[in-house]
């Protein structure tokens, strides 16, 4: 965040910049993994129907996305215009904050649908939001005749979060790739379920993403 801060433009050096567009990468790197939702909503749509007794069904995963993409683009504006008022530090910290307790909490709200969705899914995506912009804004001030480059390059990152932390996620919650067996509904075969015994690390799995997040965030 420092090499966001850029001096005076005759101060200025080429390596401090380059920081910059790797600090931005690293944080859409984090706030991609929103998109890892259709990889773990097996996991999580099972704790849920386990502990509500077959109240929620897997149909209500569309219910986390939506949350992600409201809070997303309800913050997104707040943290432009944070950035301008305060300077970009202090915004993507606060975005940091959101995202951040939207990702650990989530450890303990895996047993309560309401809750999760509050968390993993408006709280996480109003984290994102707020700090979507920043890098890109100060990528640009270091390298005003690079615009094109550095916003793809940034937000290569946004979409690559998922391609790296789903095959990670996987790795944590269901390293042997056991396949969902409970099968509530006959009539339904395709509608399957884990029991929790399968996937007793799916509550860990925030507490470890969050712990790389706040990593990948703060350099």
């Amino acid at each position: 965040l420092k090499a966001c801060l850029a001096p005076p433009v005759g101060e200025r050096k080429t390596w401090r910049g380059v920081l910059c567009v790797i600090g931005g990468i690293l944080i859409h790197l984090s706030c991609g993994t929103l998109y890892c939702w259709g990889n773990i909503a097996p996991y999580a749509m099972s704790y849920f129907y386990n502990a509500t007794n077959g109240t929620i069904h897997e149909a209500a995963s569309a219910f986390i996305p939506s949350a992600n993409y409201l809070g997303m683009s309800m913050f997104m504006f707040f943290g432009g215009v944070l950035e301008r008022k305060v300077g970009p530090r202090f915004a993507v910290s606060v975005g940091a904050v959101l995202f951040l307790t939207g990702v650990f909490v989530s450890a303990v709200a895996v047993k309560s649908y309401p809750a999760f969705v509050a968390l993993y899914g408006y709280l996480f995506g109003a984290g994102a939001g707020t700090m979507y912009a920043t890098p890109i804004g100060c990528a640009i001030r270091w390298f005003p005749k690079r615009k094109g480059l550095l916003t793809g390059l940034i937000t290569f990152g946004f979409g690559s979060g998922a391609l790296i932390f789903d095959q990670a996620m996987t790795y944590i919650v269901n390293p042997s790739n056991l396949s969902p067996s409970l099968i509530p509904d006959p009539s339904k075969p395709t509608e399957k379920y884990y029991y929790i015994d399968q996937i007793p690390n799916f509550p860990t799995l925030f507490l470890v993403c969050g712990g790389i997040y706040t990593v990948l965030i703060g350099v």
